[in-house]
């Protein structure tokens, strides 16, 4: 069996730090970069997550337009 740690971790933050917890991630959208997206089902709509190793894909400017949003 192959665990995904990235994706353990990113439910663990989703739980903790949004208020969508328990929630379940489903594949969005697959590239050819580093980057994956996951969508959710909150009770307020669907919302799109998108994970990326920091050391190799720099989160900052989406977060810099998420925070503008």
């Amino acid at each position: 069996m192959v665990v995904d740690e990235r994706r353990e971790f990113l439910c663990e933050w989703i739980n903790q730090s949004t208020p969508y917890g328990g929630c379940e991630l489903e594949v969005a959208s697959a590239d050819a970069s580093f980057r994956r997206y996951f969508r959710i089902h909150t009770p307020d709509g669907p919302r799109v997550v998108m994970d990326a190793p920091p050391e190799l894909e720099p989160c900052a400017p989406f977060v810099h337009l998420a925070q503008k949003a």
